[in-house]
């Protein structure tokens, strides 16, 4: 999962006019910046702190307008049909 993210986040940045080294540079200088370490820990609390990470540095190559989307988006439990028009006003 972590490696799809990070992914997804170098193919943002080329679909932005970024060059592949320069997608690669930014990915590599996020996942610095935010503990790539915590990749290679066994604890569940590592794991998360990961995950955490990695979802943080995609959600920085979203405007601003789109992380406060997001983030109401994120009000909804796991598991839970969410009707296309209440989504689609958020």
């Amino acid at each position: 999962m972590l490696l799809k993210l990070a992914a997804a986040a170098m193919r943002s940045r080329m679909d932005r006019g970024d060059s592949l080294m320069g997608a690669l540079n930014y990915v590599n200088t996020a996942l610095d910046k935010r503990g790539v370490t915590a990749f290679d820990r066994d604890r569940a609390s590592d794991r998360t702190e990961a995950v955490t990470s990695t979802i943080g540095i995609s959600l920085d190559l979203l405007s601003e307008a789109d992380r406060r989307r997001c983030t109401a988006l994120s009000i909804f439990p796991d598991d839970v049909a969410i009707p296309v028009r209440v989504a689609g006003e958020l």
